[in-house]
């Protein structure tokens, strides 16, 4: 790399290939194994194995690629084409504007569980008379809900759960790298056994996939991420209806469940929900591709 560019040289006497040559390859393998989003891929794979921002990659294509990091580019590469997810190769998942650390044994956050924290953000603001407020979180997985609500709301206490002790090991630390260690605390429980206090917002985005469908899904979901996290049994909804019959005696007037789904789920669901609580009011909020995807059951408004 010349100087007049001042930025930080790639060239070594062992090199034999330079950065747009490897790029081109790389998405070539991906192209060839059917990995979607090949070019980005590729970039981010070979900008994080040289330590360098994909902007200063493409800056600099023409630059000699120093032999240590061919290797490291190579064994990203090899796990990529195993498909295993870009997720856990790079060690980090941004949801909600933060970064967070996944890793394998942890659920990879989606971008549409944004819609549920904008939810809980919103409904957690509108009970600031209560104190404190109590935020229970099911299923947290990398924590990367009951982290990106704390970080955004004060002055709540949230208990956040999971089975995994390899996921509440992550979720810890993450809160801990976002400042909400204070806030949120982490427990291995299943759904709400052994909880006795009042909610007054319980979340939950549980694994809702029929069992039967786990099988069809990609193979970076399906081959690397944990099935419990993923498998809801034969209808895709036990583990909810489980935990909503368990909340009965936990939720006073006015508390709120905020539970993610699959659009097929939302009858079955609601009808379960209308029989433990004929009053409350039911809402269906939609995700940014159109479907159905957040169910809102407020409890006898």
């Amino acid at each position: 790399m010349t100087k007049s560019r001042k930025t930080r040289t790639f060239t070594n006497p062992n090199t034999t290939v330079n950065i747009s040559e490897k790029l081109i390859r790389v998405q070539k393998s991906f192209r060839s194994e059917g990995i979607p989003d090949s070019e980005l891929e590729a970039s981010i794979l070979i900008a994080t194995a040289i330590q360098e921002t994909r902007s200063t990659l493409y800056a600099n294509l023409y630059e000699e690629i120093p032999q240590k990091y061919i290797k490291a580019i190579d064994e990203f590469v090899q796990r990529r084409l195993k498909r295993e997810p870009l997720a856990y190769i790079l060690r980090n998942r941004e949801f909600y504007g933060l970064q967070l650390e996944v890793s394998r044994g942890v659920f990879i956050p989606r971008p549409e569980t944004e819609l549920l924290v904008d939810i809980a953000i919103a409904r957690i603001r509108n009970m600031a008379s209560r104190t404190p407020i109590r935020v229970v979180e099911l299923g947290t997985g990398s924590g990367a809900i009951s982290i990106a609500v704390a970080s955004n709301v004060s002055g709540i206490t949230s208990l956040a759960t999971d089975i995994s002790d390899v996921a509440l090991g992550i979720a810890k630390k993450n809160a801990m790298t976002h400042g909400v260690s204070d806030s949120v605390k982490f427990l291995r429980r299943n759904l709400l056994a052994c909880f006795s206090d009042s909610i007054d917002v319980l979340i939950a985005n549980l694994p809702y996939i029929k069992s039967s469908r786990v099988p069809d899904l990609a193979p970076e979901i399906y081959l690397h991420e944990p099935i419990e996290a993923l498998d809801g049994g034969e209808d895709g909804c036990s583990l909810i209806i489980q935990m909503l019959e368990q909340a009965k005696q936990l939720l006073r007037e006015g508390s709120t469940i905020l539970l993610e789904m699959d659009p097929e789920q939302f009858t079955i669901i609601g009808v379960h929900a209308r029989k433990l609580w004929p009053a409350a009011h039911l809402t269906r909020h939609i995700d940014l591709a159109g479907y159905d995807r957040i169910l809102e059951i407020t409890i006898n408004p």
